[in-house]
């Protein structure tokens, strides 16, 4: 509800900014109508007067924008979100409090980790599991083969990359050499 009422505000916003840029483009272009001709200064001399090319005013004469409290009425496009954020800022607030306070979904069931954590430390020089390993995994851990996946791939560059100090080996034979040479695994 907070947000079809934010949606519906911010759409009304929305309009108003879209008639208030409506109007600019009509005055504008009246102004360049009622302007176009000829740069006259006050005693009617050509090319001595105060206005730009054709003859539109600059932006800094007396008589630009003053028409209408400015050319956007008396809105200021540059507060409509301060206004939007202390309107509603309670009820984000809300809201937030309520997202921290559910409990995170990613964390597996210790029992599965343990499992897992266990295939992990007798396969450390090469910890990819095979298809079929991964469904021996799912069915004794309950979990699913995505969180099988992403399980190992999180291990991996948490902590196994870092054995190589960044480096991933290409292949099984160059991770066993390079854990064997770090004592990691028995020669």
């Amino acid at each position: 509800a907070v947000c079809e009422s934010y949606q519906k505000d911010a759409a009304a916003v929305i309009r108003d900014v879209a008639t208030l840029l409506n109007e600019f483009e009509t005055k504008l272009s009246l102004a360049l109508q009622r302007d176009v001709g000829p740069d006259l200064d006050e005693g009617g001399e050509p090319g001595k007067s105060n206005r730009g090319r054709r003859g539109v005013k600059r932006r800094g004469d007396a008589a630009a924008g003053s028409e209408g409290g400015g050319l956007l009425g008396n809105v200021e496009p540059i507060h409509m979100r301060t206004i939007l954020k202390r309107k509603y800022s309670a009820e984000v607030q809300k809201l937030q409090e309520e997202f921290a306070k559910r409990k995170k979904v990613g964390k597996l069931p210790q029992t599965a980790v343990t499992i897992l954590k266990q295939w992990w430390a007798t396969n450390l020089a090469w910890p990819y599991p095979t298809d079929d390993i991964k469904k021996q995994l799912c069915s004794a851990t309950g979990l699913n083969h995505t969180q099988i996946s992403n399980w190992f791939i999180n291990q991996r560059k948490r902590h196994w990359v870092k054995l190589f100090n960044g480096k991933q080996p290409s292949c099984r034979e160059e991770a066993e050499t390079i854990l064997r040479q770090l004592n990691v695994i028995p020669s």
